[in-house]
């Protein structure tokens, strides 16, 4: 399951909406409905009523424009909805999955609060979530962090002679190191910059160069 944290997108639950739409699968309305009241009615643990809830506040997440009954509350009732969804989803041992969440540092508050909750609502889950994060101040209680550092200059090399197909023409320094910085050491920028360069004709040959350092 891949979902991002997107920060033109508006709305609560953002990441966490689309970690349920992956997992529940494609369909209309309605075959979304009925899967997560199929899966609130098989714990056994649920009135009617409360089912009947939580379905209507699983689906005002998923479908904004969904009407919720004037009875229902919707602050703490939601993020228990979702964590009674998810618990039902990621409890079944005989599934395992890996959920990643690129750019996590864009997750929204709500979504974000939830995924704190959520390695306690289900301790012996088979799920492994993965973060992928460009900032450093939002943490949960991660089991390994793995930090990870610029692209070398000797890497930064092979990319660009892979773009400009050069076997053993020469690539001047300065072009590198403006490369690596305005990519931060990324190697994906890394890598659209210099077909952003070469597509537009912004380099010379021999060596090969930047025509201007104005490449934005």
């Amino acid at each position: 399951v891949f979902v991002r944290g997107d920060p033109l997108r508006e709305g609560s639950f953002n990441v966490i909406s689309q970690i349920i739409g992956e997992i529940l699968g494609r369909g209309d309305k309605d075959e979304i409905s009925n899967r997560i009241e199929d899966l609130l009615q098989n714990r056994k643990d649920l009135s009617e009523v409360e089912i009947k809830t939580f379905k209507s506040l699983l689906l005002s997440i998923m479908y904004p424009s969904y009407t919720l009954e004037s009875s229902v509350s919707v602050s703490k009732e939601r993020i228990n909805a979702i964590l009674i969804l998810l618990s039902s989803i990621l409890s079944k041992e005989d599934i395992s999955r890996v959920i990643v969440v690129d750019d996590f540092h864009y997750t929204d508050e709500e979504s974000y609060d939830i995924l704190i909750k959520l390695k306690n609502y289900v301790p012996n889950s088979p799920t492994f979530f993965i973060f992928n994060s460009r900032k450093a101040h939002r943490t949960l209680d991660f089991d390994r962090v793995i930090t990870l550092s610029p692209l070398s200059k000797s890497s930064t090399y092979t990319i660009i002679r892979s773009i400009f197909n050069l076997k053993n023409e020469k690539i001047s320094e300065e072009f590198v190191s403006l490369i690596m910085e305005k990519a931060g050491g990324n190697p994906y920028y890394i890598e659209e910059l210099a077909k952003y360069i070469k597509t537009r004709g912004l380099y010379d040959t021999n060596p090969l160069r930047a025509k201007s350092e104005n490449l934005y």
